[in-house]
């Protein structure tokens, strides 16, 4: 077996097992912590099945896969409730929960049956760091980093629509959560690119919250005294959003050094 395929079946194990774990609480108590809980370490996991080949990962990727699919629009459905709730006001907040006690119980049946399947995570512990995962980490890395800049530049010089940039906002998580399971290889450098990332997420974040805000009041025919302060805040956060890219990537210079970063400076590094 090769070091890269027992890597990527360590990780795969660690993933699930939080999967399976967040799961077993949401379906138990789907409170707000414990759905959103569940719907990170369902993106995490589906990080793995995007930069890796699923037939060597040695698991029922499959069915997997479509578990995957089923909780996490399940668990998002609930979730955008709980985002929206401290943006509305009576009578408006009584329908939105009655509207997620119904996604929650929606949500509970979706999990029932059986955890996510998975590598045996007593065969595969230890990353198995080596030159081949660095090889794969210095190729992998930057292509989809250089995507990201490259969407995140245009985005910030055009007035996307706030669909256009919910997509790039999930492109971003990807790549944050790509670098999560790489950075063993890389040092302390990375926390910041992974700031950066993270700081941008959370004003797509606020910006996506008052879009579903948007779309579920919609839903409940609400007049347009409700919808426009949504509104307001969903083009505020984009505008924030545009300030702040060019803030922290002002140009293309900053970008293209950080995807060189990382094409360069991966290695197996000692446990010092």
């Amino acid at each position: 077996m090769s070091t890269l395929v027992q890597f990527a079946r360590t990780r795969a194990a660690e993933r699930a097992a939080i999967v399976n774990e967040q799961r077993a609480r949401a379906f138990e108590l789907p409170t707000e912590d414990q759905v959103h809980d569940l719907r990170v370490a369902l993106r995490r996991m589906e990080q793995i099945f995007e930069l890796f080949d699923i037939e060597p990962l040695g698991f029922d990727v499959k069915l997997a896969h479509k578990q995957l699919k089923d909780w996490l629009r399940a668990a998002g459905r609930v979730r955008d409730c709980d985002v929206v709730m401290p943006l509305l006001h009576s009578p408006w907040t009584n329908d939105l929960l009655a509207y997620r006690h119904e996604r929650a119980k929606d949500l509970v049946e979706v999990l029932r049956g059986d955890p996510m399947p998975s590598p045996e995570p007593r065969r595969y512990h230890g990353l198995a760091l080596s030159d081949e995962v660095v090889q794969f980490a210095r190729i992998t890395l930057p292509r989809e980093a250089k995507v990201y800049f490259q969407a995140g530049a245009r985005a910030a010089h055009k007035h996307h629509s706030l669909g256009r940039l919910h997509e790039f906002r999930l492109h971003g998580k990807s790549l944050r959560y790509s670098l999560e399971l790489f950075e063993p290889l890389y040092g302390a450098r990375l926390k910041r690119l992974s700031k950066i990332l993270k700081r941008t997420q959370q004003t797509l974040g606020e910006m996506a919250d008052a879009r579903a805000g948007l779309k579920l009041v919609k839903q409940m025919n609400a007049p347009d005294s409700v919808l426009e302060p949504l509104r307001k805040i969903a083009n505020e956060k984009r505008d924030e959003f545009a300030t702040r890219w060019v803030e922290e990537v002002p140009d293309e210079t900053v970008a293209s050094n950080w995807v060189e970063y990382l094409r360069r400076y991966a290695t197996v590094r000692s446990n010092k």
